[in-house]
């Protein structure tokens, strides 16, 4: 039993991210299961510090570690202020085990950094599953139609606004490294991506993805020579152009001005202005 544990126990943790990583786009449970796994995981080597783990514990960023108590201290400092102190502080203990994954991350690579490696293969393949869930409710078709694919539409616009770039910037380390299997790899995980944006055309990810993809771009601008410029300027300006062209995933962003359009969106902007006030 010792020799089990001393085998598989290092192992827990980046089991659990690859999980976390393959299913995340559409398997919201088995991503509850893999992060309680992990945060048991993590909060056991940093109680115990066990025999069996293979290497110490790097220190983890300072940097990380202040932004995530600034933030958090926002977020409790908010909750105390509000007309539901109890009810806010129950959501936001929720979001701090969340902003968890950070550091616990940081601890599982430790134990067994391969894993960093297989990570974008493991995103890309989760992307591809999750085009062809958005793809089938939406009838084989790009439209806009809030597609759920097993996670809730909001849910799966933010997961694919932070999955995207990740692709972007697989994509320019691949090409760096003239990898051309990967780059073919990353390549389809970013058509995917976009299939599954355009489907749900969730407003937050339709900003998010490509701003954050145009900065890791720019960051990797040496990695890519002319030729790959301009393959990457016909590519956005393709789906630049299958977005614009749809009035509905327009729509979505026209109603937001409007006076009376939405009730959603009228709720929103009075949330808004009570949190500024």
């Amino acid at each position: 039993m010792r020799n089990f544990i001393s085998f598989y126990g290092p192992k827990i943790g980046p089991f659990c991210l690859g999980s976390m990583a393959f299913f995340g786009v559409f398997a919201r449970g088995l991503v509850n299961l893999s992060f309680g796994a992990l945060f048991i995981w993590g909060l056991l080597c940093l109680v115990f510090r066990p025999k069996w783990l293979l290497q110490p514990f790097p220190p983890i960023p300072r940097l990380w570690l202040e932004s995530l108590a600034f933030y958090s201290g926002t977020l409790i400092l908010a909750s105390l202020t509000g007309a539901e102190p109890v009810r806010s502080l129950i959501h936001t203990g929720n979001l701090i085990i969340l902003l968890s994954t950070l550091p616990l991350a940081w601890l599982a690579l430790s134990q067994y950094p391969r894993i960093r490696h297989f990570s974008p293969l493991l995103y890309a393949l989760g992307l591809a599953i999750c085009a062809i869930m958005t793809l089938r409710e939406a009838d084989w078709g790009l439209v806009c139609i809030r597609a759920k694919a097993h996670l809730g539409t909001i849910e799966l616009g933010a997961v694919l606004g932070q999955l995207a770039p990740i692709m972007v910037g697989a994509l320019a380390l691949a090409l760096r490294k003239s990898q051309k299997r990967l780059m073919i790899v990353y390549l389809a995980a970013l058509l995917a991506s976009f299939a599954a944006l355009r489907i749900n055309c969730a407003r937050v990810a339709l900003i998010a993805a490509p701003l954050l993809s145009v900065l890791i771009f720019l960051v990797n601008w040496k990695a890519f020579n002319w030729k790959a410029k301009i393959i990457a300027a016909l590519i956005v300006a393709m789906a630049a152009f299958s977005v614009l062209r749809d009035p509905t995933t327009i729509g979505r962003f026209a109603e937001m001005g409007m006076a009376q359009g939405n009730l959603n969106n009228d709720m929103r902007k009075t949330q808004w202005i009570q949190g500024l006030k």
